[in-house]
């Protein structure tokens, strides 16, 4: 992450948000281990590791629409503001939509948990990581920091940019590496479809506050705990994983 650090205290904005765009894509939470053993279905147990990992990322994406919220909120502007709340909108849906695509995204999430055998009786039995508590509660409160700069940085660089190159992983573990139905992977296709759309909205509201040199090293400290955050979460996922069985199941959960 250095070249954005040298950029944060001289250059142009534009050569900041490139700069920073290539940091965070470079992050090694969005080339962990963990997302590599995945889509190459070398974990002891592909089926039992996305269960776990459907099970404990509910944690943090069922605070996702209540965090973009609270970026949205901080924002100054109301033009960029709205831009927000439209990504906010999207992500809440409409309960009633025929068309999946339509349909609140935490509820298409519990869908795929569903369908791999995340249910309330499986839910029962389980307990959340520490690793997974923390991230939930601090990207919160990135999302909330008084210096809204640390949100934009957290949701727009930290989570919107990357999670396409994130979910890549997972779908192809879920469609090449597990017994489940390859409809299963559909949240996570529909968020690589729509979320370059979502960083690009959140790009160009935060070039806008990229003028000052504080302003650069507020988002850039938001756009890396976020990443950090997630990377301490990989490592927990791959400790859980690598001690599963070794065999997944033959039977699909849907």
């Amino acid at each position: 992450m250095r070249r954005s650090l040298e950029y944060a205290d001289k250059g142009s904005k534009a050569e900041f948000i490139e700069a920073l765009r290539q940091d965070v894509l470079s992050h090694p939470a969005t080339r962990h281990p963990y997302l590599k053993r995945l889509a190459e279905g070398s974990l002891p147990c592909v089926d039992r590791a996305l269960r776990d990992f459907a099970f404990h990322y509910s944690f943090y994406s069922s605070c996702f629409a209540d965090c973009l919220a609270d970026v949205a909120e901080k924002v100054p502007n109301k033009l960029h503001q709205a831009l927000i709340l439209e990504n906010l909108s999207e992500e809440q849906g409409k309960s009633s939509a025929e068309n999946i695509e339509e349909r609140p995204h935490s509820e298409i999430f519990t869908d795929f948990k569903t369908t791999i055998g995340v249910d309330k009786a499986f839910e029962a039995d389980q307990q959340a990581c520490e690793a997974v508590l923390q991230w939930r509660d601090n990207f919160q409160k990135l999302c909330s920091h008084n210096s809204f700069c640390v949100g934009l940085g957290a949701m727009g660089f930290g989570t919107e940019l990357v999670v396409p190159k994130i979910y890549s992983h997972i779908i192809v573990a879920i469609e090449a590496h597990s017994s489940f139905e390859k409809a299963a992977s559909h949240f996570f296709r529909l968020h690589v479809d729509c979320d370059d759309d979502h960083s690009d909205v959140f790009i160009d509201v935060i070039t806008d506050y990229a003028e000052t040199y504080t302003n650069r090293k507020l988002i850039r400290n938001g756009a890396v705990k976020a990443l950090d955050l997630r990377m301490v979460f990989w490592d927990a996922m791959l400790t859980r994983a690598m001690s599963s069985p070794t065999k997944n199941s033959l039977v699909s959960a849907a």
